[in-house]
């Protein structure tokens, strides 16, 4: 579990760094697309600062939502490279 934790850790600086670097990026281009992103980042680390290390579950809800945030930075910085298709049944989101 721990292992998991400091791995996690590790990442999210990385992952971090690449988006406010595409973010700035879209700051001189296209000011509108980086006012989206910024929210999508905060979404994304509001969700990911509230998880709790000693519960493996999350609710769908919320998920769905951390990984919705995440494909739209990664897309940014991706282009029509990143293709994602979420099917998920709304009732499950309940």
């Amino acid at each position: 579990m721990w292992k998991w934790v400091f791995l996690q850790s590790q990442i999210k600086p990385h992952f971090l760094y690449n988006s406010l670097s595409v973010i700035i990026s879209l700051c001189y281009s296209d000011g509108e697309r980086a006012g989206k992103l910024i929210g999508e980042l905060s979404n994304y680390l509001r969700l990911t600062f509230t998880i709790d290390p000693y519960n493996l579950y999350m609710s769908l809800e919320k998920e769905t939502s951390l990984i919705k945030s995440y494909i739209e930075i990664e897309k940014a910085r991706f282009g029509d490279r990143l293709k994602i298709e979420l099917n998920i049944d709304e009732r499950l989101l309940e």
